[in-house]
């Protein structure tokens, strides 16, 4: 484990790492406690579902549009006050959850 890597974030990264190379379709990181995303999640552009329920996330990468085949993405119970800009990058999503965070105001145009 990297020196000062909280346990949660650790998991993420060997869960991503562990199938880099064979093009996943779906990936679960709930609950890990990650208040930021591993940035190798970045690799895994054949991904359509991504659950990252019940973490501490306030904000996503900028990488994170590298995702362009997400179609489904759970955001639930986690610290966002606002929907990420980075989700209106994302061509292919069909499906977001972000309720059980402290978001205000109204969602983008491009995600209503």
């Amino acid at each position: 484990m990297e020196e000062g890597a909280p346990a949660g974030y650790e998991i993420a990264r060997q869960r991503i790492l562990a199938v880099v190379g064979n093009k996943p379709t779906s990936l679960d990181l709930e609950g890990l406690q990650l208040a930021s995303l591993p940035p190798e999640l970045d690799q895994l552009t054949t991904l359509t579902t991504l659950n990252l329920n019940n973490n501490q996330l306030t904000a996503l990468p900028t990488t994170f549009t590298k995702l362009a085949e997400l179609q489904t993405l759970t955001l639930r119970g986690n610290q966002f006050t606002s929907l990420p800009a980075q989700l209106s990058r994302l061509p292919n999503l069909r499906v977001l959850d972000a309720g059980g965070n402290s978001i205000q105001g109204r969602p983008p145009p491009s995600l209503s």
